[in-house]
């Protein structure tokens, strides 16, 4: 499982190794693909909560991401991600994690154009189901599906004219129904790092 200080530390080896490519051309191409990996973070009672299905802990963040750009200053994004969380303290059976499955889609909004390095900020819509077996109150199986927003920020930084590496903070809020009927609120963030093939 990674820890997040491994995930910001990669993300910022790889802000500063690739300083200096071109992120313009991949950018600006009108289809790219991503890959990433980090770790996913619980944040407030979904953390620190001692009801059904909180007190979580950190776990690894897998996703894929398609992005449509083009020479605009706007990317709009679609995604699939799978998260992990720890669950001990949410009462799953030792081992066992409690993964949170979704969809995600949004825009992205370039805060500079021209540079060798792009930062930008995004703003989107998910929705995640979540595999929670053994949690109290809760029969095995999947929640209902939960409705939520994620607010984002990165780099896009070129290593060539289709690669980019593109790592990115994101938090996310999700609200679903765990089976046995709680009311669960997720609160997480995202530390990640995606490698994007241009088209």
């Amino acid at each position: 499982m990674p820890r997040p200080s491994v995930a910001i530390t990669l993300c910022l080896t790889l802000t500063a190794v690739s300083a200096g490519a071109d992120a313009a051309s991949a950018q600006g191409a009108p289809l790219s693909v991503e890959a990433r990996i980090g770790s996913a973070i619980p944040v407030s009672s979904f953390a620190s909560g001692s009801g059904v299905g909180e007190g979580t802990t950190s776990g690894a963040a897998l996703g894929v991401e398609v992005a449509l750009g083009g020479a605009g200053w706007r990317t709009l994004y679609a995604g699939f991600s799978q998260l992990r969380f720890g669950c001990a303290d949410a009462g799953c059976p030792e081992g066992e994690p409690y993964v949170a499955t979704g969809v995600n889609a949004g825009v992205r909004v370039a805060l500079h154009r021209g540079h060798r390095v792009l930062p930008w900020v995004g703003v989107g819509v998910l929705t995640t189901r979540v595999e929670s077996p053994g949690t109290p109150a809760s029969d095995p199986g999947v929640s209902s599906l939960g409705l939520g927003s994620e607010v984002s920020a990165g780099l896009w930084i070129g290593a060539g004219r289709s690669v980019a590496f593109v790592p990115a903070v994101r938090w996310s809020r999700v609200g679903t129904e765990l089976p046995g009927g709680a009311s669960l609120s997720l609160r997480y963030v995202v530390v990640d790092v995606g490698l994007a093939l241009a088209f």
